[in-house]
């Protein structure tokens, strides 16, 4: 006899029906009491997934130093990504920055009236990396351009903006920069990533089940599907419906059945949407 085990968002939480109020993010485990069910000696496998992309790229808030020289001293001014987060595209990175540019600013307008920005993200196709680009900043206002109010000034001696990057920062490994200061001094500089950027850290996601018995549980719970966010916009859903179902034999050693979701390197999903769905046939 074929069976169907339903795990929804209600399954994300201790009270009797989910609460956002209450349960918060991750919404990375279901679990569902199994005393009433008779499971002992049947095998249990994915049947289907319906959830939605809403892991980020930058977990917790980064900060960078942009240092403006003014006069013959630099000013600091902190950039940062706030948490929780995702950046789908270097152009993504390359608004915020340009944001933040705005709201310190750390601009000028042309005679077109056109923002002129001093440093830019890029990405590079032909060399798999990012650019950051550091342009000129002038001793004085050009002919015909205007400044916003709140322009911190100008360099004595015509220079780049400074970008640091300090250790330890979600943003090194997204942009594939190292911790280090950027400076292009007295010349317009492009500085490419260091090494591959890494703008979407989660490549593969896991789904494991702790009653799925497992001759070889090298990482834990047995695995009993995977997938990846590959062709899918950051929020859009994602479906997963094997066309052949692996059945494991059920462990019987619980009472509390657990579906959870892992990213490749085995760390828990940073699931920011409660929406899911886990269909899991018995047999």
């Amino acid at each position: 006899m074929v069976g169907t085990i339903a795990l929804t968002v209600n399954d994300l939480s201790s009270q009797t029906e989910f609460n956002p109020v209450i349960d918060l993010p991750p919404y990375n485990k279901l679990s569902l009491n199994m005393r009433s069910m008779k499971l002992l000696g049947r095998s249990i496998g994915l049947k289907k997934l319906s959830l939605f992309y809403s892991w980020p790229n930058i977990i917790s808030a980064t900060s960078m130093t942009v240092s403006w020289k003014v006069g013959a001293s630099f000013s600091n001014f902190t950039w940062t990504l706030p948490a929780l987060r995702n950046y789908a595209s270097i152009s993504d990175l390359n608004k915020a920055l340009q944001t933040f540019c705005e709201a310190n600013g750390l601009y000028l307008i042309d005679g077109d009236g056109n923002y002129v920005y001093y440093l830019e993200l890029l990405a590079n196709a032909s060399s798999y990396k990012i650019d950051l680009s550091l342009y000129l900043v002038p001793t004085s206002l050009p002919a015909g351009w205007t400044a916003p109010g709140s322009f911190p000034g100008y360099p004595t001696v015509t220079c780049t903006p400074r970008l640091t990057i300090p250790t330890n920062s979600e943003l090194s490994n997204l942009i594939g920069f190292a911790a280090a200061t950027y400076d292009g001094g007295a010349s317009t500089s492009v500085f490419s990533s260091t090494y591959i950027p890494q703008l979407s850290p989660v490549s593969s996601i896991f789904i494991t089940c702790n009653v799925a018995k497992n001759d070889v549980p090298i990482n834990g719970p047995t695995v009993i599907g995977s997938f990846t966010s590959a062709n899918t916009v950051h929020g859009s859903i994602i479906e997963l419906e094997p066309n052949e179902i692996t059945h494991y034999e059920i462990d019987g050693s619980t009472d509390t059945l657990e579906v959870a979701f892992y990213d490749q390197n085995f760390r828990p999903l940073y699931i920011m949407d409660p929406q899911i769905t886990v269909l899991l046939e018995v047999v």
